[in-house]
């Protein structure tokens, strides 16, 4: 292996749906690969998988709106990241990502979101609450349709979004699953 890495993915629990089964695939296929996957939710039943897989799950509310929650949120992440010395922040849900984002520029670290499902388009404030989604270096969407969506964005913006399959086949050695993930300036191989 080249160099082990860090990988942090905020979502804001860990119970059933596709962005929880994203989130555990891409867990999986770090600690398969040898990097370190840690997880950030409010916990749920697919905690289990995840530690039995390998990832670290740590708890904290991040599926809050509250602004003061968030706020907390985001020095409690740049706690994490400085500790744990992460790599890249991958945000799955827009209250997290918030808070992932915020952390993430705080720390000099870089923010990817996925771009899970669908989300309401009315009014200033929705929209602004939405942008989170594409505040980062890279946006992945988990199918065509979902890229078909962003390719609505901004020109600025296109050029950060990918379409990649939120499935992971089973039986497969992922090694490469974890390639081409920028490192922070100045950060080091582990």
């Amino acid at each position: 292996m080249e160099s082990r890495f860090t990988v942090l993915q905020v979502i804001p629990r860990m119970r059933s749906g596709g962005a929880e089964l994203g989130c555990l695939q891409v867990a999986v296929a770090l600690a398969d690969a040898g990097h370190r996957a840690l997880v950030v939710s409010e916990g749920g039943r697919m905690v289990g998988a995840l530690e039995a897989a390998g990832a670290r799950h740590i708890a904290l509310p991040l599926s809050s709106k509250n602004p003061l929650r968030m706020r907390f949120n985001t020095r409690a992440l740049c706690e994490i990241i400085r500790r744990e010395n992460v790599d890249v922040v991958h945000a799955r849900g827009r209250a997290p990502a918030w808070s992932a984002l915020s952390a993430a520029r705080s720390t000099g670290i870089p923010f990817v979101a996925t771009y899970h499902s669908e989300y309401s388009e009315r009014g200033r404030i929705k929209n602004l609450y939405n942008s989170v989604m594409v505040g980062g270096e890279k946006v992945i969407a988990v199918s065509d349709h979902m890229g078909a969506l962003w390719n609505r964005a901004p020109a600025h913006r296109r050029h950060r979004s990918g379409v990649r399959s939120r499935a992971i086949q089973s039986g497969r050695r992922h090694r490469q699953s974890s390639r081409g993930i920028a490192r922070a300036p100045g950060r080091e191989a582990r």
